[in-house]
């Protein structure tokens, strides 16, 4: 159903990361929409938008797991995000530091606010790459 958008809500974030894509199980529940019928196996896109908690700069910022990534597999407490750039939608690395297991990923310092990172690919990806920004529409 291209272009179609579906209101849901998140009823259940997994505890328990995937090993191979450090990325945890998100259950949504959602009405049919009125342009078609969802059937068990087809594919889509779920976005959502997360809205911080008054404080959160002192205790650090929630992300998702995938967003972090370690280019020394010796010394895996280094830790990194990509940081976006807003002029060109090029990736660079930014190290932060993993403040403790939160309900929805890892609490981190390191960022301030308004800083978009990649939260898929984190470990393919390489400094001054192009990344493509998901709208706000989509």
């Amino acid at each position: 159903l291209p272009g179609v958008k579906i209101p849901a809500q998140i009823v259940r974030v997994g505890n328990e990361a995937s090993l191979s894509t450090r990325t945890y199980p998100v259950t949504i529940v959602m009405q049919q929409p009125e342009e078609g019928v969802i059937q068990p196996g087809m594919a889509g896109r779920a976005t959502a938008r997360v809205r911080l908690p008054e404080g959160f700069e002192d205790t650090g910022i929630q992300i998702p797991v995938a967003a972090v990534f370690s280019p020394n597999t010796t010394a895996t407490d280094e830790t990194f995000v990509w940081v976006i750039d807003p002029n060109d939608s090029t990736v660079s690395a930014q190290q932060v530091t993993v403040a403790a297991f939160a309900d929805r990923g890892l609490l981190v310092t390191g960022l301030t606010p308004g800083m978009r990172i990649a939260t898929a690919g984190a470990n393919t990806l390489t400094e001054g790459q192009e990344v493509r920004l998901l709208s706000d529409e989509e």
